[in-house]
């Protein structure tokens, strides 16, 4: 199953700066979706376009959350001087669980290096298994 997320703005950063991961219609509540039953985390996924790539090492970060905490390394995160626009990561079965009820949520950390980081049409997908 998966979870969306995304943002249908331009954000931009000359240092580093946590943008929430929207959910259906831009919904910003802070936390993301209300789990039906327990399961797992098992990968993340990222898309946007780059307006601005900033300075070499310049970053952007997809961080999952698990009521509105960071759950511990499940993130992925593309450095710009690789070139490309996006990226994506799977987990080990069992390495980030939650219980029904708990809300996941994904934001979105840019890290400009020298310059502007300017990004547009960003999506987020979450991988779940119940």
């Amino acid at each position: 199953m998966f979870i969306t997320f995304g943002r249908n703005s331009t954000i931009s950063t000359t240092g580093t700066t946590t943008f929430e991961g929207f959910g259906t219609n831009g919904t910003a509540n802070g936390e993301g979706y209300r789990m039906i039953r327990a399961g797992e985390i098992t990968g993340v996924s990222t898309h946007y376009d780059i307006i601005n790539a900033g300075g070499s090492g310049s970053t952007c970060k997809v961080q999952v959350t698990k009521n509105a905490i960071d759950v511990t390394n499940a993130n992925v995160t593309h450095t710009f001087v690789a070139g490309g626009d996006g990226t994506h990561t799977t987990f080990a079965a069992g390495t980030h669980t939650f219980s029904a009820g708990d809300r996941i949520g994904a934001d979105l950390i840019l890290s400009a290096v020298s310059s502007t980081v300017s990004l547009d049409d960003c999506t987020i997908v979450v991988e779940i298994t119940c």
